[in-house]
């Protein structure tokens, strides 16, 4: 027995086939059974005054049992999953050697943990009482009733029910966990909503299902009609109809593609503004849906100034790319006449003569309308490229373990209610190509309805909802805010993030869009540009004085704020600064590489004023646009870094990445360095290995010098076990003008540690407390 456990056997050479289709079941896992007992509270029936349990109407509505009136959501049932699986610790390792998948997984399991049920476990006396006295158990607990998804988790548990001993630990020992699907025709799929996933991403399955959350969305989401900045004072769903929908007449596009219909499937541009407005109004009735997706390399077919008069005839199918062609299809399938693709109605070569293209300029400051009012966003997440297309059938599951096919039955009875498929999926939620690509992410996050054709199967994702077409949540799940974003990482509206503060919100925005690739390092500001209106906009609905300056995003009303979105810091040493001028170097946009910006709190003491600042556009209607300069003048308390090289223990910031967003000092690039009361720590992070360079070179010469980095001190450092001041290090530059100038180069930490004597009020303040207020111009 002990040999079996310390070594499992391995998997059943023919647990690579299983599947929903061809799952596991053997004479050991068809004895087990897995039990559901339904509690349905007790609640009150205003209307009769009948005070009882309710009951489920055939319109899936929980109803008065006495008079049938709606009852609320919370008044559901709850469902509790139990099993006591018949096997011992003994037997479950002599069955998962004749090949029970079920035994294996939990004796591989047990094998893995067991020692944390006594430290003697090999002992013959202990073993013997573990063999006798040890035993399976299982138990879940879900809801069919909104918001719940109904997704049922089985928690599996090693229970040791002998006498006390010393010896062997009195709590149960949590092996893993499964989850339960069932399949829609099986009467269990009444009570487990999980369903396989569906691969065909054409089949008439995934048609309904993206019709039926579609008419849902239209119909009951008042919250999906809003644009994002404020609809959390309104009401979430609606009982009754809603009106139809329509799309105001300055968010409709300057063009779209006329895709026609199933029978008469036309394609070809329109411009809205033709045949005196008559064609926004019908587009303001009948909506539009705009497309998300990567172009991967140059378009074959694509709007040039020499092809318009032959789009506006028509446009040949054959010249699109497949990822295109596919984008009509699901058009024309759930009923969308009007189609926005950027390269087909964005000018392509429409130059002035100076490199640049007005029409895309214009095109792009129109990007929050055009996605955020679109009916509908379809995201061609699964395609790397355009050629690629995204309607071919995806892969078949890989599964950890199962699946394996057990019995459903009432607790209370006995009776059989159906089958079960118990499962644990090998393949975490793949990656999305359009999720690792700079332009996308503003696509999802302006949208209020989201179509994503991801690399297992069709997901929704509105303001209000989401859902899949099988898998976990296979049913259409109300959100909850805070909570899952998205059942596709990186895919979901900005509403999902509205109930955070707003310099939060552009916290996560730059957080996730730093870590995406652009195909032109110029496209910096410009693919986050939509994003930026936004964001702005809602500072304004909240009642702030919002700046956007080069990427940084300040409450003018709240000067505090300027300081951590001056302490944007990079997660990776592979960051590096664009050979071409992008943003001046205070702003995160000046580097190529995953950057962060801290979390902001009142209340620290500040050691800079920012005075002024300035951004020079590239184009002066585009102000989240492009920059062609920029600067900012900072009256700040500064130190030269020599000044405490004497007095402190000097490291590099660690690069390691850190799952806490919200505490950077004790994790993270800055590791956990500690100084004293007569020992500091100086925790240096350059923005790129250029800069660690020069730093270097600073501290290695050993003497003063006129080009020497200098410490700028921002704002007092107090949180966790870390006391001190946090900055940036600059270095000085001559500009064109002859004017001494500084440049950023990287941020500091200069900390002792509460457990290493330092404390507020301590040496390491009165470092930058002491020195000189001097007035600095960065670029």
């Amino acid at each position: 027995m002990r040999e079996r456990l310390r070594h499992p056997d391995a998997r059943p050479p023919n647990r690579a086939k299983l599947s929903i289709e061809n799952p596991h079941t053997c004479k050991h896992c068809e004895t087990e059974q897995l039990l559901l007992q339904v509690e349905r509270p007790v609640v009150f029936c205003w209307d009769c005054n009948h005070r009882g349990a309710g009951k489920r109407a055939e319109s899936g509505e929980y109803v008065c049992t006495n008079c049938g009136r709606h009852l609320s959501a919370a008044g559901d049932e709850s469902l509790l999953y139990s099993a006591t699986l018949g096997h011992t610790i003994s037997q479950a390792a002599d069955t998962a050697r004749f090949g029970c998948e079920l035994y294996r997984w939990i004796t591989a399991k047990t094998a893995r943990y067991i020692s944390s049920v006594t430290k003697n476990w090999d002992a013959p006396e202990v073993m013997e009482a573990i063999v006798a006295h040890c035993r399976y158990e299982t138990t879940g607990l879900s809801s069919v009733a909104p918001p719940q998804d109904g997704r049922c988790v089985l928690h599996f548990r090693l229970v040791y029910d002998g006498a006390a001993s010393v010896e062997i630990r009195k709590g149960p020992l949590f092996l893993g966990s499964m989850v339960a699907w069932a399949t829609t025709d099986d009467p269990a799929s009444k009570y487990i909503l999980s369903r396989p996933y569906e691969r065909d991403v054409k089949s008439i399955k995934s048609i309904q299902f993206i019709k039926n959350c579609f008419l849902t969305c239209m119909e009951r989401h008042s919250w999906c009609r809003t644009d994002q900045i404020g609809h959390l004072a309104l009401g979430r769903k609606v009982d009754e109809v809603l009106p139809p929908e329509r799309v105001g007449l300055t968010d409709i596009p300057t063009r779209l593609i006329d895709v026609g219909t199933m029978d008469a499937p036309t394609l070809r541009l329109v411009e809205t503004a033709d045949n005196n407005g008559a064609l926004k109004q019908a587009v303001s009735v009948a909506g539009f849906m705009a497309l998300s997706y990567c172009w991967g390399g140059d378009q074959p077919a694509k709007l040039l100034k020499e092809k318009v008069a032959d789009y506006k005839r028509s446009i040949h199918s054959a010249a699109l790319t497949p990822t295109l062609r596919d984008a009509v299809w699901v058009a024309r399938m759930i009923g969308s006449r009007y189609l926005w693709i950027d390269s087909l109605c964005i000018h392509q070569d429409d130059l002035d003569g100076q490199g640049n293209n007005p029409d895309k300029a214009l095109e792009i400051t129109r990007m929050s309308s055009y996605y955020g009012c679109a009916t509908i966003t379809l995201c061609a997440a699964s395609a790397e490229r355009a050629v690629n297309g995204f309607l071919g059938r995806r892969e078949d599951a890989r599964f950890e373990a199962g699946p394996v096919r057990m019995r459903l039955k009432f607790k209370d009875n006995g009776t059989v209610i159906g089958q079960v498929y118990l499962l644990e999926e090998l393949d975490p939620p793949p990656i999305e190509p359009t999720t690792t690509r700079g332009w996308t992410l503003q696509e999802s996050l302006l949208s209020r309805r989201i179509l994503i054709f991801s690399r297992r199967q069709v997901y929704w994702s509105c303001l209000n909802s989401f859902g899949g077409c099988g898998g976990n949540i296979a049913n259409l799940t109300d959100r909850t805010i805070p909570g899952i974003q998205s059942l596709v990482d990186g895919i979901y509206p900005a509403g999902s993030l509205i109930d955070q503060p707003t310099w939060a919100q552009w916290g996560v925005i730059v957080k996730d869009y730093t870590e995406r690739k652009l195909g032109r390092d110029g496209d910096k500001l410009w693919a986050v540009s939509a994003l930026a209106q936004h964001i702005f906009a809602m500072s304004q609905k909240r009642g702030e004085d919002p700046v956007y300056a080069a990427g940084l995003l300040v409450d003018w009303s709240n000067p505090g704020t300027w300081l951590p979105q001056l302490l944007w810091y990079p997660e990776t040493e592979m960051s590096r600064r664009p050979s071409v001028y992008r943003a001046p170097s205070w702003s995160w946009a000046s580097i190529e590489g995953p950057a962060r910006i801290p979390s902001w709190r009142s209340g620290l003491a500040e050691y800079a004023t920012v005075v002024s600042w300035e951004s020079e556009l590239q184009l002066q209607t585009a102000p989240y646009g492009a920059l062609t300069g920029g600067h900012l003048v900072l009256e700040a308390r500064v130190q030269p870094m020599a000044a405490v090289e004497g007095l402190a223990a000097i490291s590099w910031g660690d690069w390691g990445k850190s799952n806490q967003t919200d505490n950077r000092y004790d994790s993270g690039p800055w590791g956990k360095d500690e100084g004293s009361e007569g020992r500091w720590a100086l925790v240096l992070l350059p923005d790129c290995s250029e800069d660690m360079k020069t730093i270097e070179a600073s501290l290695n010469s050993g003497r003063a010098q006129s080009s020497e980095p200098l410490l700028v001190g921002m704002l007092e450092l107090t949180t966790g076990q870390l006391i001190g001041v946090s900055g940036i290090i600059v270095i000085p530059e001559v500009d064109n003008g002859g004017d001494r100038v500084y440049k950023r180069i990287g941020s500091f930490q200069l900390r002792a540690g509460l457990q290493a004597g330092g404390r507020p009020g301590s040496s390491v303040f009165k470092f930058f407390g002491g020195a000189d207020t001097v007035v600095h111009k960065i670029v």
